[in-house]
């Protein structure tokens, strides 16, 4: 997917698309003289916002089967946390009363540790050849029964596609 916006929310946390990430390490694979450079970036688990209940094991069965879970979507309106129905229909209940939250913001938080790659969109990553390569290494990484040079190595022997574009 691409990256159509970035925030900054505090020392720890950023804001990629929709989805909140509070950061545990940032990583540059970078050679002047090789054009399948990246940027590796890992979280940490945030607490859930507090809208929806989880049954008890919920969070960890999910990371068992697909390595990560996320909070349900939610909405943010002027610091209140709002369901994702809220959001969708533009009005929730303060105090009894029903509330406008027009501009409220979409938003998902991860509760469980997450990593992912950034590449340009022609990066040979983003030919879909290995995915299952890739999302075996980065589960591993998480689960430190592989590392980032594991990474960077399957990385470099992929064959470079034609004209590949290190800007594009």
């Amino acid at each position: 997917m691409s990256v159509e916006r970035y925030a900054r929310l505090d020392d720890e946390r950023c804001l990629i698309g929709d989805r909140q990430f509070l950061i545990s390490r940032i990583a540059a694979y970078r050679d002047t003289s090789d054009p399948r450079q990246f940027l590796y970036i890992e979280t940490r688990a945030e607490p859930p916002v507090g809208v929806y209940q989880y049954d008890e094991g919920q969070i960890e069965e999910a990371m068992q089967r697909y390595g990560y879970y996320y909070d349900e979507a939610y909405g943010l309106w002027n610091g209140r946390i709002i369901t994702a129905g809220d959001y969708e229909d533009r009005a929730t209940v303060i105090d009894g009363k029903p509330v406008a939250v027009w501009g409220a913001e979409f938003r998902i938080r991860f509760l469980t540790p997450y990593n992912m790659i950034l590449a340009t969109r022609h990066h040979v990553m983003n030919e879909g050849k290995q995915d299952d390569v890739f999302g075996s290494l980065l589960d591993g990484i998480l689960k430190g029964e592989a590392s980032l040079e594991d990474l960077c190595a399957v990385i470099h022997r992929l064959p470079l596609p034609p004209r590949m574009d290190p800007w594009y």
